[in-house]
């Protein structure tokens, strides 16, 4: 085993694949270590919800959002917060002073608090708390993972739900149900995964306009019927999976699109 730079520690390549299955010389190429996470299921064991009020909780958000949006709720919901979380302790400070508004407002809004880890760069830059949680290219995304986990349950026990923005399908398996809304953003918006991302995740995900600011690949991607969608997942423990969502006429009942400011917009 070698260090590498910023105290990473790998192994080479013999070394690495003496331990995990090559299939051929072919595979894997490009790969020159790995870092073996936590299945969901462990981290989900070790901060669990089931049965307690954090649980009820979004339940109950889920529901009046999806009220708000499909015009069965006369509020309005509201979804504020910091662009992306790099420290957890500012996060519930910031998380109390948006209680009480909450509180303040509840008969008018329905006030869910952004909590984004990942960050979709255009360029290069920091990925977020989930990829990079120390912000020194550690890249400790085990360690991102369970913080993310972490500060979501505290932010839901003191009543205040949480939103997120999901870059695919394996990170929710680990913070999903401590999701009370989610996003799709306008990076990830176009691709093809997001056809079935909103029926992956349990909570009301919507799609935020691409980057140029038009929603012409959104009607097409949010009215494709469910039944005829199947996609792939990794299921708790350690196996993977082929999924087919629940039968409801359209992912239209699931999402909506976030429209985004341009610079015309702005003017």
């Amino acid at each position: 085993m070698t260090a590498s730079k910023n105290g990473i520690s790998q192994q080479s390549t013999s070394s690495w694949y003496s331990q995990v299955d090559r299939t051929s010389e072919t595979d894997d190429e490009r790969i020159r270590g790995i870092n073996v996470l936590p299945p969901p299921e462990h981290l989900i064991r070790f901060f669990p919800i089931a049965g307690s009020a954090t649980e009820k909780l979004i339940a109950k958000t889920r529901l009046s959002v999806r009220n708000i949006l499909t015009g069965k709720d006369d509020r309005l919901l509201v979804v504020m917060g910091p662009c992306s979380i790099h420290d957890p302790a500012a996060a519930i400070a910031y998380a109390h002073q948006l209680k009480a508004l909450r509180d303040q407002y509840s008969n008018t809004l329905e006030i869910v608090m952004r909590v984004y880890f990942e960050k979709p760069r255009t360029t290069v830059g920091w990925k977020g708390l989930i990829n990079d949680p120390y912000l020194d290219e550690s890249f400790r995304i085990d360690e991102g993972l369970r913080m993310a986990r972490q500060l979501l349950i505290e932010i839901n026990r003191m009543g205040l739900p949480a939103g997120s923005e999901f870059l695919d399908v394996i990170s929710p398996q680990y913070i999903g149900d401590l999701i009370s809304w989610g996003a799709i953003g306008a990076r990830t918006t176009g691709a093809r995964f997001t056809e079935s991302s909103p029926l992956a995740y349990p909570h009301r995900s919507d799609l935020k306009t691409v980057q140029t600011g038009t929603s012409k690949s959104q009607p097409t991607r949010s009215k494709r019927p469910q039944d005829r969608t199947t996609f792939c997942r990794s299921i708790k423990p350690d196996r993977l999976l082929s999924c087919k969502p629940t039968a409801t006429p359209t992912v239209t009942s699931f999402c909506a699109v976030v429209r985004r400011q341009t610079m015309t917009s702005r003017a």
